[in-house]
Formats: structure tokens, C-alpha cells, sequence
């Protein structure tokens, strides 16, 4: 909640979908729930003294563990999103890719500017057709990438993880048809790609914390006992599966741009 409301305060945006924070939901509140309740007794609990009448429920681990996860998860998540533009993909929410001018105009616009996940008739692209420029007014080396970028995209390519060099013959004969108000209503944008590591690392700090929380009393070794719960790791491995299904097929409806696992 915390991420969603900086999110929404900041970049006047959720990072997380509802859907996506509805799955989020789903595995903290049911999957590692029924996961960790299946968890068998050990021979430790004999050694245990028992508990006072009057000792806390949530023990100072507890407290320790849910603020430090709480705190490291927060931490990843704000890097990803204020660094994630430029390092994870380029960078989207600039509309010039330099400074602007004394008469505050653009020398060169950004091609991957976007305000939204998709490329909208009334959003984004209304923006780029407004402006109508030509090959000249952008920053070459980024309607370079851009351009390339779509032609791989048009021809079911993955411009990012493909062996492709992007060549100034390529940009030269597509330059005119892969600029920015020629993209489909719909077609992915930058945005999408950013928000989407968000989602995939929030998503496994969730599965990777759940095996943390096996141990509750500062155990250092969280797997000693791993493989004594079958249900526990088919959920685990479920909880992964599903996602990384609902990044690579979700699409528009769960908002995810695909990383192409295979």
C-alpha cells in the first residue's frame, strides 16, 4: 500500500494494477497462508520451554523480520521505479532528451516519451500527432533505438533479448514508418516494460519472504527443514509458474509486458 500510494502521490500513477495487487493479495493472504499452516511440527518443539500466559503473540522477531522485510521490500521497489527509466528501460518520462532552451522548446524530443502503459488515440499519441515533427527534431541516437525497437516488435522479435544490430540501413528505409505518432492504438510503450519489473520484483520478494517466514524464532538457516513439506514448495512453485504466466500472457488485462522467459 505504501508503494501504491508514493506511486500514485509522485508519479500520479499506481505502479501496481488493481489486478496486480489483487494476485499480490492472493499470495500473502491464501497461497503462503495455506503453505506455512501445513508446516509440520519438529523435534525442536519439544526442547522449547512453553510460552507464558501472558507473552506477546507477535514476538520481537516477529517485529523485527515484518518491519526489515517491510523496509528492504520498499527500498527495491523505489530503486526499480526512480532508477528503472534509463537502466531497465529507456527512459520515457522526459519529453526532450536534452535540456530545453532559453524559449523553453524542445531542440530534441524524446521518441519514447510516454504517459501511459499504451499508446492511446487520446493520450499519447493525440501528443505525438499534435506535434507533427520530423526525423531532424528528435534525438537521433534514441529514434535510432526506437525505431529499431518497433520494426524487431513488428516482426514478433524481442528487440532486448535478440542478437540484432541495429543498422543505419534498418533505420534509414523504416525510420518514417516507426515514428512515435505512427504506433498503433494499443501498441506497448516503454512505460508498460518499467512498470512490469515492478510487478515481477515485487511479486518474488513476496515468494522469497514466505520462506523466511518458516522460521519465527531467528533460526539463520531459513531452508533446515525445507523439504519436509511437499504442499509448501508445490505452492511455491505454483505461485511462480502462475506468474511468470500472467506476465508472458497477461497482457492488457493484467497490464504486463512480456519477458519472453523462454
Amino acid at each position: 500500500m505504501f508503494i501504491v500510494f508514493l506511486g500514485s502521490v509522485i508519479l500520479k500513477d499506481s505502479p501496481l494494477t488493481a489486478v496486480q495487487m489483487l494476485w499480490v493479495n492472493l499470495i500473502m493472504d491464501t497461497f503462503a497462508a495455506l503453505a506455512l499452516a501445513t508446516e509440520p511440527p519438529t523435534d525442536d518443539i519439544l526442547l522449547r520451554q512453553p510460552y507464558k500466559k501472558d507473552a506477546a503473540i507477535v514476538t520481537e522477531n516477529m517485529w523485527r523480520n515484518v518491519f526489515g522485510h517491510a523496509i528492504y521490500q520498499s527500498l527495491v521497489i523505489l530503486l526499480i521505479i526512480f532508477l528503472g527509466p534509463g537502466l531497465l528501460c529507456y527512459p520515457y518520462d522526459m519529453i526532450c532528451a536534452v535540456d530545453r532552451s532559453e524559449d523553453g522548446s524542445c531542440s530534441a524530443y524524446n521518441p519514447f516519451y510516454t504517459t501511459e502503459l499504451y499508446y492511446k488515440k487520446e493520450g499519447t499519441l493525440a501528443f505525438w500527432d499534435e506535434k507533427d515533427l520530423k526525423k531532424d527534431d528528435y534525438d537521433q541516437a534514441l529514434l535510432k533505438d526506437f525505431v529499431c525497437q518497433r520494426y524487431l516488435w513488428d516482426h514478433e522479435k524481442d528487440y532486448k533479448h535478440e542478437k540484432f544490430e541495429c543498422t543505419d540501413a534498418i533505420f534509414d528505409a523504416n525510420w518514417s514508418e516507426y515514428l512515435p505518432s505512427k504506433m498503433a492504438d494499443g501498441a506497448y510503450t516503454e512505460k508498460i516494460i518499467h512498470y512490469t519489473y515492478v510487478f515481477q520484483a515485487f511479486v518474488f520478494m513476496q515468494v522469497f519472504n514466505q520462506i523466511n517466514a518458516r522460521k519465527l524464532e531467528g533460526e539463520m538457516n531459513v531452508f533446515g527443514g525445507f523439504f519436509n513439506n511437499m504442499m509448501f514448495i508445490y505452492i511455491t512453485i505454483f505461485t511462480i509458474l502462475i506468474q511468470m504466466a500472467m506476465v508472458e500472457y497477461g497482457g492488457t488485462f493484467v497490464k504486463s509486458y512480456p519477458f519472453n522467459f523462454d
